[in-house]
């Protein structure tokens, strides 16, 4: 297993440096994250400054499906792999986080203040971000969850961000299995264009718009029953330790940012009637 280890870290290895010589050539402004949909990517949980111009790194490494992976996260010439634990580290040693987690201490910035993070997954690009520990180009996450359900059958609930859609399932009303919900996305700050839809035996319909992110936050869709009818509320909600989400289910953790009506798209077998907020176990 260790041999397996060593190789991939130099192979890994030699790309970080490869894609860090073409940072290197880009100007000292140029913050950009050059992870495709192609690319794996780096879910950051939490940045924090261990000392003067040295920060920590919290986070897990995903692939292109948004899934934890096995990988390796490097920054500011520090990796470790995110393979669960005992995974190790390529200055020594060994972590113990579970499967996909990475934590990466005592980094330096670059020259403007930002850290490079890039991430490495077997049949993916290589990802890469930049993080400003001090704010102002950080990144948002967003992801979707459907509080209702359908007397007569399942209801999907899929929302659309900068080409990534996060999709939550739930089951008939009588049917106690928790509704799904998907890992974080990650996106750049900034106003975003949106489009929701839902599909059930009781309703297909659909909203889309402009919402804004702001840097360093969370964010949930999260379609309801208002005033009898289905509406989608865009919620702030609290970034998770991790890409495990499921703890946002509880109200205490979402603040309400605008309603966004929704408008019947299809036909139905059965009326908006019989849509009702999903009562979870």
């Amino acid at each position: 297993m260790l041999n397996k280890y060593v190789l991939a870290l130099l192979v890994f290895s030699v790309i970080g440096c490869a894609t860090g010589s073409a940072i290197a050539q880009n100007s000292p402004d140029d913050h950009r994250q050059t992870s495709t949909s192609q690319s794996s990517a780096a879910i950051i949980s939490s940045v924090t400054q261990s000392s003067p111009g040295r920060y920590r790194i919290i986070g897990s490494v995903v692939d292109r499906n948004n899934t934890l992976a096995c990988g390796l996260a490097l920054a500011s010439g520090r990796c470790v792999f995110s393979c669960g634990p005992g995974s190790p580290r390529c200055e020594g040693g060994s972590d113990n986080l579970s499967f996909g987690g990475f934590d990466l201490s005592d980094l330096p910035t670059e020259k403007d203040g930002t850290i490079i993070v890039q991430t490495f997954v077997q049949g993916n690009m290589p990802g890469l971000q930049v993080i400003n520990p001090g704010g102002g180009s950080g990144q948002a996450r967003w992801t979707a969850y459907t509080s209702t359900c359908c007397s007569s059958s399942s209801t999907i609930y899929s929302v659309t961000v900068d080409g990534v859609t996060k999709t939550s399932v739930s089951t008939r009303c009588d049917d106690s299995t928790p509704t799904t919900q998907e890992s974080f996305a990650i996106t750049s700050a900034g106003l975003k264009n949106f489009t929701a839809s839902t599909s059930s035996a009781c309703s297909e319909t659909s909203v889309s718009g402009t919402v804004e992110f702001s840097a360093n936050s969370c964010y949930r869709f999260n379609r309801v029953i208002e005033n009898g009818g289905p509406v989608t509320h865009l919620e702030s909600v609290s970034c998770p330790s991790s890409t495990n989400t499921h703890t946002l289910r509880q109200a205490d953790s979402t603040t309400l940012i605008t309603v966004l009506p929704e408008s019947q798209t299809g036909n139905s077998s059965s009326s908006t009637a019989q849509e009702q907020p999903k009562i979870q176990p």
